[in-house]
């Protein structure tokens, strides 16, 4: 038996009504889902990227947010803002406060989301009945002309409410956002680990002006309730963002109930494979791709890639490692590759018949259970119980939760960067595709 190779980690583990409905604040070459991805805390001998290295630079961020905040606003003030500039997963998952947030202040002036242009995909399909706006969330970090033009825009708008119900918000982006509004009601949620950001006088600065800081939850779980979830070893410590966001809603006075309502449909023999991410640290290698989908195609089911254009370089790479398998024509002819060739819209349709999605801990990933396809996620735990641990507040979905097929497969980062016939996260993979798979049948959805 060979041993396996392991792949060395990447040390960059990223008054009057707006229209017309979806808008661009500012024209700029589009460059969908593609964001640096800061970590929300450090370890005891932080890696900073380079454009955390620069806190000059933050210092004149936070002067011109203020001289904006100052600026007079001809015109009464109304309407609300909710800042919402996160991923694609994010998005989705928010999607039903969002609405109760809509409907709570649909008397009061204008509704409108402002969004990060890695979910402007999700403009005409989960979101299209709600007014959104689309920015770039990591050059508004990053750029100061842009970062005045933005500001200056939401300025502008004259909102007298502006709301932020996230619980992991970046210093130089999500509160100051808030800020920049001038808006007379400023409502966000608490910040967990606070005491692990890099720059907590910034989030100091921001929080002290807003109305209201809602304390939704503590960071972490009662130790009683610190379990393992289903089809993990792994205890979840903190609490997930579905219970955060109805204890902030239940604080504003609206009744927040989650309901997962996924299609029943045949399913055909397809199994969607997502093989990108744009965290590095959430790629799994190639090779072992490769590999799973042959096990699954040896199983008769048809594997099929999916990715985006980040992903598009990679596929000759697949089809190389398929070959090196050594895989009869048989079965590499089942194989089938859709990357970067499917408008968002035809995904989600193709979602609600397949019969499997298998990716790691990204916004696909919650796109797959939101349409109720039969769902493995691949998530990363740490080895031991750290400071600042949020295994578990995305996926998996807390208990009783989920009314699809769905099955967590939890490793280290250790054993998710292993590749070679040793390997055994790819054994657990296929492990759960087949429970997945079996479980669907037994609920009556025909493959």
């Amino acid at each position: 038996m060979s041993t396996p190779s392991c792949i060395a980690e990447s040390s960059a583990d990223s008054g009057e009504q707006p229209a017309p409905k979806v808008q661009r604040l500012v024209r700029w070459s589009p460059r969908c889902s593609v964001e640096v991805r800061r970590p929300e805390h450090h370890q005891s001998q932080p890696h900073f990227p380079a454009q955390a290295r620069h806190p000059w630079r933050w210092c004149a961020f936070v002067l011109t947010d203020a001289l904006i905040r100052a600026l007079p606003v001809k015109g009464a003030r109304s309407g609300t803002l909710v800042v919402l500039v996160n991923r694609l997963g994010d998005a989705i998952v928010s999607g039903p406060l969002v609405r109760q947030l809509q409907s709570r202040y649909a008397g009061e002036g204008p509704f409108l989301v402002l969004g990060d242009e890695s979910w402007q995909c999700l403009s005409d399909n989960l979101y299209a009945d709600i007014p959104t706006w689309f920015i770039d969330g990591a050059r508004y970090t990053r750029s100061l002309r842009y970062r005045i033009i933005v500001n200056h825009r939401i300025r502008a708008a004259r909102f007298e409410r502006a709301i932020c119900f996230m619980h992991h918000r970046l210093e130089m982006r999500d509160d100051a956002l808030v800020y920049a509004t001038g808006a007379s009601v400023t409502i966000v949620n608490s910040l967990p680990f606070y005491h692990l950001r890099w720059y907590p006088w910034i989030l100091d600065y921001y929080l002290g002006s807003m109305s209201r800081i809602v304390e939704s939850l503590p960071a972490y779980l009662a130790a009683h309730h610190q379990v393992p979830p289903d089809g993990c070893d792994y205890p979840r410590r903190v609490p997930h963002v579905l219970e955060r966001q109805r204890a902030f809603a239940a604080a504003l006075g609206l009744d927040l109930v989650h309901q997962h309502r996924p299609v029943y449909r045949p399913r055909d023999k397809t199994v969607l494979l997502n093989f990108g991410a744009q965290d590095s640290a959430r790629q799994w290698p190639i090779t072992e791709w490769a590999a799973l989908a042959v096990s699954i195609a040896a199983l008769g089911f048809e594997p099929c890639f999916v990715g985006g254009p980040a992903e598009l370089g990679k596929v000759d790479e697949i089809r190389h490692a398929i070959h090196a398998t050594g895989a009869s024509d048989s079965v590499v002819g089942r194989f089938k590759t859709l990357v970067d060739e499917v408008p968002f819209v035809e995904l989600i349709e193709l979602f609600a018949g397949v019969a499997c999605y298998i990716g790691p801990d990204t916004g696909t990933s919650h796109l797959a259970v939101h349409c109720g396809t039969p769902t493995v996620t691949i998530l990363l735990r740490p080895a031991e119980p750290e400071d600042g641990d949020r295994f578990g507040d995305f996926f998996p979905y807390p208990d009783g939760y989920l009314r699809s097929p769905y099955r967590p497969v939890c490793t280290t980062k250790a054993e998710f960067r292993c590749s070679g016939s040793g390997a055994t996260l790819r054994s657990a993979v296929l492990s759960a595709f087949v429970s997945v798979v079996g479980n669907t049948r037994q609920r009556g959805a025909p493959l």
